[in-house]
């Protein structure tokens, strides 16, 4: 959509897996500010297999929430906005509606260029389904849909079961795209050439109408000859090597056009994406790139290091700017609603019990699971319902958590590998998150799940605004750095994490507390305890910190003291004495004890 008018209204939009959101944002006086709001399920499933449905009923919301018309009698958007009020001037999208983009690897070496093409996919929603290292041969990574399918066996390379298998594995369910990586720039040229021919091989042999997109990410000086052997059975991409040298990686060509061929093969393809596409005054972005953008404009023009967690129906996104530089990792198959069951095979039924408060029989819980699995848009009714859910959310962050450790994450954690970076900021969003019935719930799964280190701030995108806020930056700046500094997040408060293990009950932390006002605090913290001191939002406190010898309250140094300012929230200051990593007692009584006390703690 092209325009020659200005810019001062906007609808923004997200479509998510299971619901589409809908905010208008316009002038308030001489400053941009979020107005009103609507949301309904997203629409692209039967019965009405049209995402653009979902995004009018949000629409239709707003207009009567705010008695403005935004439709015209042909339910087209009116824009530019009118004199009379109606209408917009444009409207900004970001989408996560559409399935993951299905993706093979193939490359020759499993710890080089093959898991640098891993990591590259994990910047965007992509579901690997097989993997074909030349020095191991098949391994079929992606679980079924079926609940309690774990991935299978590897086979073997040297009995040439390797191509094989992959042949199986095509045409049983045909990839979207196959990332092809291998050699390093000038290296080894045969071995590359081999895996060039195998997936030509494979592609020729499939009878299925239209091309499979290959992404060649290899030896630079093997182009030319990849492309004769591709060219005429696929659509051939041709990226920057992911491992132009033994020790070097460099993932931003694969990862740029991951992100292109998720757009294009996925969610241009959603039912009803083409309209949504001509409301559109910006390229409709995923949801990932559109959270990206924001962190990255929180990131340098406040100076933090930033960590955003986004727990959805069926992914969940880990994404952060520290020491200045960008990382992401989608779990594409890690979510709340339809994605329940892949959480549930990963973490283990085990692993989501203990985090509830009280016993339930294993198999009604399991039963609860695929009910939400299979009902994804449904709402908690019983208790049950929702703290199994805000397990599923633990552990759904906890897994991407560990996937991203490995790559960006991990190169910026203190020297124990079992410990997260120490980060200014962290931000939750997600309805689990967003939607809890108590913000204390919300600052729980977040201490939980992502094991926060030192002294942090916790926030959630309330609004759920944030994707669709760096989307609009594109179009006007302005308008989103003022929404997103008025209406963007809400702050819970301040956490301090302790790091370290001791005895339980002994004292971890002395902290004074000197408010604003002229009172003082002093408060003994005990390990294995979780303390909330009152502090309410758009105050700050001078905080004086005393850890135990055993504890590091994010100094860097265990038993150093330290004091710093710290701001209020919803909740207030959380005190964190649980240690780092957190360990959760082994018995079941005395753990789900634990469980109510750190509920208790945290005012629900």
């Amino acid at each position: 959509m092209e325009q020659d008018y200005r810019l001062e209204s906007f609808l923004v939009a997200d479509c998510g897996s299971t619901t589409t959101r809908v905010a208008l944002i316009d002038l308030v006086g001489n400053e941009f500010r979020l107005v009103a709001q609507g949301q309904t399920a997203t629409t692209v499933e039967v019965p009405w297999s049209r995402i653009s449905t979902g995004v009018r009923e949000a629409i239709r919301q707003v207009e009567r929430s705010t008695g403005r018309i935004l439709l015209s009698d042909q339910e087209q958007l009116i824009v530019p906005e009118r004199e009379d009020g109606s209408g917009v001037d444009g409207l900004v999208a970001t989408v996560n509606a559409a399935t993951p983009l299905l993706a093979d690897v193939v490359g020759l070496i499993r710890d080089l260029g093959v898991e640098s093409l891993l990591a590259a996919t994990d910047c965007s929603y992509v579901d690997v389904r097989n993997v074909v290292a030349r020095d191991e041969g098949l391994d079929r990574t992606g679980p079924s849909t079926e609940l309690s399918t774990g991935p299978s066996t590897p086979l073997g390379a040297g009995d040439g079961r390797g191509l094989q298998g992959f042949v199986g594995q095509v045409f049983q369910e045909r990839p979207d795209v196959i990332l092809l990586a291998g050699g390093t720039d000038g290296g080894a040229t045969a071995p590359v050439l081999d895996s060039a021919r195998d997936v030509a091989a494979v592609l020729s042999t499939s009878e299925e109408g239209g091309r499979v997109h290959v992404v060649y990410a290899g030896n630079k000086e093997m182009r030319t000859a990849v492309v004769g052997v591709l060219g005429d059975c696929s659509t051939l991409h041709v990226v920057d090597n992911v491992r132009p040298t033994l020790d070097q990686e460099d993932l931003a060509g694969a990862e740029e056009e991951i992100r292109r061929l998720y757009r294009e093969v996925k969610v241009s393809r959603v039912p009803g994406f083409g309209e949504l596409k001509s409301w559109a005054v910006a390229p409709v972005l995923s949801t990932a790139e559109g959270l990206g953008l924001v962190l990255k404009y929180l990131a340098r023009v406040h100076r933090l290091d930033v960590l955003a967690v986004d727990v959805g129906s069926s992914a969940t996104h880990l994404a952060g700017v520290l020491g200045g530089r960008y990382g992401s990792t989608v779990g594409a198959r890690w979510g709340v609603g339809y994605s329940i069951g892949n959480v549930l095979d990963q973490a283990g039924l085990e692993g989501l019990l203990q985090w509830l408060p009280w016993a339930l029989d294993p198999g009604e819980a399991h039963n609860r699971i695929v009910n939400k699995a299979l009902r994804p848009m449904t709402i908690p009714e019983a208790k049950e319902d929702l703290l199994i859910e805000q397990a599923a959310a633990r552990a759904a962050m906890a897994l991407t958590v560990e996937r991203a450790r490995s790559t960006w994450l991990g190169a910026r954690a203190p020297s124990d590998a079992k410990l997260g970076p120490r980060v200014d900021l962290v931000i939750g969003r997600g309805a689990v998150l967003t939607s809890a019935p108590h913000v204390g719930q919300a600052a729980l799964m977040l201490l939980d799940g992502l094991q926060p280190t030192g002294v942090c701030t916790l926030a959630l995108d309330r609004a759920s605004l944030l994707p669709q806020l760096g989307a609009l930056g594109s179009v006007h700046p302005v308008a989103a750095t003022q929404t997103l500094a008025r209406d963007g997040l809400l702050r819970l408060g301040t956490a301090i994490c302790l790091t370290g293990t001791g005895r339980e009950g002994s004292v971890a932390l002395r902290l004074k507390v000197d408010y604003d006002d002229g009172r003082s605090l002093r408060v003994e913290v005990p390990y294995g305890s979780l303390e909330v001191i009152p502090l309410l939002a758009g105050k700050r406190a001078t905080v004086e910190m005393r850890p135990s010898r055993q504890f590091d309250a994010g100094v860097g140094s265990r038993g150093r003291g330290a004091t710093t300012q710290v701001d209020g929230g919803a909740v207030g200051i959380i005190v964190d004495a649980r240690g780092r990593p957190l360990r959760l007692p082994s018995e079941g009584k005395s753990r789900r004890g634990k469980i109510r006390e750190w509920m208790g703690a945290l005012g629900f």
